[in-house]
């Protein structure tokens, strides 16, 4: 029977088999005898039982904020089901709110990189532009940044996502950089098909005042997935390839930035055709930061030259 105490309970053997799931995948490894750790497996497989053969398998999930109900509330056995509910909410709700504070931090990382890069990248695309002239190129506007992370992220709204200058004047060629809410506005046609892909930074070329005519456009993506595999790495840019392939222009380039645990190389190129994909070594970001976007940076000037 659909009703609201039976979606609810549908949902607390759903958070119920996750947090199962979790616990068994820390644990059973390295306590395959323990009683605790083969009780909660039993747990888990009667869950799932109920939730493919009971009559709870019907009801449909559950939508919108939980309300307990009020009469049974007073029933022992709801009120010990319902506190262990909440419980499990609350902690969905918390890693939730973590792997969301973790993808900011690592996508701001990835976002100081490429800018880091961009100065240095420019630096070769002005000197072809220029014959006689040396002028380093200038990132136009304040970075701002917070003393302490707000939300994951260090920079400020007020932060100029970046336009460096190419060649002898600001109105001619311009390397700039877009943020993911800025891509459905873009007046440039392969910028607009990128979102919705949900980059988390696009990097474009092209004339300063004619925005529309990008010559050259990179979808970068930091996806805080630990790769300690070439083969984890070539199959998440093999995924990004198909997905530029079906949604985005020929021209169109991509860049995946993916952290690691182990000591590999980090100036492996382990992406194809159209998309580029590095990992970089997690303890670099706060040691070395300048030292891992090397190879980045060969990257990204090959595909903006």
């Amino acid at each position: 029977m659909d009703t609201p105490e039976n979606r609810v309970l549908r949902d607390f053997l759903r958070l119920s088999i996750e947090a199962a799931g979790r616990y068994l995948r820390t644990y059973k490894g390295k306590f395959a005898d323990s009683k605790r750790v083969a009780s909660v497996s039993r747990y888990s497989d009667t869950i799932q039982r109920l939730l493919r053969q009971s009559p709870i398998a019907s009801v449909p999930s559950l939508v919108g904020e939980p309300a307990r109900n009020y009469v049974l509330q007073f029933d022992v056995r709801y009120a010990r089901m319902w506190s262990y509910y909440d419980r499990l909410r609350r902690q969905a709700e918390e890693r939730d709110n973590l792997l969301g504070w973790r993808h900011r931090v690592w996508t701001e990382f990835c976002e100081l990189l490429v800018r880091k890069q961009a100065d240095l990248v420019l630096g070769s695309l002005q000197a072809a532009a220029e014959a006689g002239s040396r002028r380093k190129g200038q990132h136009v506007g304040p970075a701002v940044l917070h003393r302490e992370a707000s939300f994951g992220h260090f920079l400020d709204t007020r932060t100029y996502a970046g336009l460096w200058p190419v060649g002898g004047s600001s109105t001619q060629t311009c390397l700039s950089i877009h943020r993911t809410g800025d891509l459905a506005d873009h007046p440039a046609r392969s910028v607009q098909q990128l979102a919705p892909l949900l980059p988390d930074l696009v990097m474009t070329k092209g004339p300063a005042f004619d925005r529309q005519n990008a010559t050259h456009v990179v979808g970068i993506w930091g996806l805080f997935a630990p790769m300690d595999s070439d083969a984890e790495a070539r199959a998440q840019a093999r995924c990004l390839q198909e997905a530029l392939q079906t949604h985005a222009a020929n021209s169109v380039r991509g860049l995946l930035l993916l952290p690691t645990t182990e000591a590999s190389p980090v100036d492996d190129d382990l992406g194809s055709g159209r998309v580029g994909c590095f990992r970089i070594r997690l303890p670099d970001q706060v040691i070395t930061p300048a030292s891992v976007g090397a190879a980045i940076g060969t990257f990204l000037r090959a595909v903006l030259a």
